[in-house]
């Protein structure tokens, strides 16, 4: 197939290849929708993703540079889509989505991990490529979709995105010749960007960590507190949180069985249920959490408490254990 002869496939298959890039977006969306939830997905992709069909002259451009036998096959990105994530944790979840659907064939045609790996001495341009294909003729709204037509998946970080539109242009395809000393900083950028990327990662990791300890304390509070019978009790989110953050350290090692015991000791459930009606903090589950903590950490409970409108609160959960307030 000549250029003109391409060229004019092209014009009488646009339409094609924008209706199987279009499927290929959709289908990768609806997936990550099904995969986390509705506020997690509002904010995981950074950027729109919007197919696009390559422009014929730079169609062209490349089969002129590639010298392709049979460029309307051999060409993988007549038709792509990018999707742009935070960090490169989240990468995982799109490789699966890609990876496994049975709505394409797929191969993973570049990977910056591996290009890492074969040289890391290299700070250079990072991406995740995919070609999936579709997998026979297929009729998608009304266009009928050959066989193994393609479309090229690109799936960055934020910042590999910010460093591939610096340096696409400027770098890779230059009107010019690119000094030494721009492309020694424009290495030096990745570098960076990749550092970033992982602090980034590894400060996530251990923020998630930490909510989820909060989330299971918050549960088997709520779960022993609903054994007093007084319903799930009047939640304060941000004292919860307070005091699950200033006593993290030792709630760590606390057992859901041993929370859940306060509820059962019938002098303790008595005098809960009987404050609960007019002090608000013994309406709050987490009230449970300093039983245990008083009974097990007392002298650091008593340090650190930097609540005085619940001292006496405090003082009263002291008393119920026989242990001093002050």
């Amino acid at each position: 197939m000549n250029a003109e002869q391409f060229a004019s496939w092209l014009t009488e298959h646009r339409q094609v290849l924008e209706t199987w890039g279009k499927f290929v977006t959709s289908a990768v969306c609806e997936q990550l929708q099904r995969e986390m939830s509705p506020e997690h997905y509002s904010k995981f992709l950074k950027i729109r993703p919007e197919p696009r069909v390559k422009e014929e002259a730079s169609a062209l451009r490349k089969l002129e540079k590639k010298r392709y036998a049979h460029p309307a096959v051999q060409m993988t990105d007549l038709v792509g889509v990018r999707f742009v994530t935070l960090l490169r944790s989240d990468l995982e979840l799109l490789d699966r989505v890609i990876i496994r659907s049975n709505q394409w064939s797929c191969t993973r045609d570049r990977h910056f991990e591996q290009e890492v790996f074969a040289d890391p001495e290299v700070f250079d341009y990072q991406s995740v490529h995919y070609v999936v294909r579709c997998p026979e003729d297929t009729d998608i709204d009304g266009v009928l979709v050959p066989a193994e037509t393609a479309c090229e998946i690109q799936v960055r970080t934020l910042l590999q995105h910010a460093y591939a539109e610096l340096v696409h242009d400027r770098v890779y395809k230059p009107s010019v010749r690119v000094p030494v000393n721009a492309k020694r900083m424009v290495a030096r950028c990745m570098a960076l960007m990749e550092s970033t990327d992982d602090f980034f990662c590894q400060a996530v990791q251990e923020i998630d960590a930490v909510v989820s300890t909060r989330e299971q304390l918050l549960r088997v509070a709520r779960e022993s507190y609903e054994l007093l019978g007084l319903g799930p009790g009047v939640e304060m989110p941000h004292l919860a949180a307070h005091l699950i953050d200033t006593y993290l350290h030792l709630l760590d090692t606390a057992q859901q069985s041993e929370i859940k015991q306060f509820s059962s000791i019938t002098i303790l459930r008595k005098r809960i249920v009987e404050r609960a009606a007019t002090r608000e903090f013994f309406a709050e589950p987490v009230c449970l959490l300093v039983y245990w903590l008083v009974k097990n950490h007392h002298p650091e409970v008593m340090d650190r408490w930097d609540l005085p409108g619940y001292q006496v609160d405090l003082e009263s959960i002291c008393s119920d254990l026989g242990m001093s307030g002050r």
